[in-house]
């Protein structure tokens, strides 16, 4: 299994991290910081089968949780049971 590391340690003067580089995590993703600046949580979001990313970063965006920051990974494979552009978060 691969580690991923997506977070980076906390400034310690505003409780804030950097977001994650496209170096760091080998699959598309979205990144959205929290609306109120302090991203001391992280919410990490799946898609199911035949989906993307995309959807539930918009999802992600409009929770607007308080310090929430959020990462929508888009599947690494596509999918053989599904249309030729479905892709399939199985095997995250």
């Amino acid at each position: 299994m691969q580690h991923l590391n997506v977070r980076s340690p906390p400034d310690e003067t505003t409780g804030t991290h950097s977001p994650p580089t496209e170096s760091a995590i080998p699959v598309p993703f979205s990144y959205t910081p929290s609306n109120d600046g302090v991203d001391e949580n992280l919410l990490i979001l799946l898609h199911g089968l035949g989906d993307t990313h995309v959807p539930f970063a918009n999802l992600g965006r409009q929770l607007k949780l308080p310090q929430v920051a959020t990462l929508a990974l888009r599947a690494p494979e596509k999918s053989v049971y599904c249309s030729p552009r479905s892709l399939h978060a199985g095997d995250f």
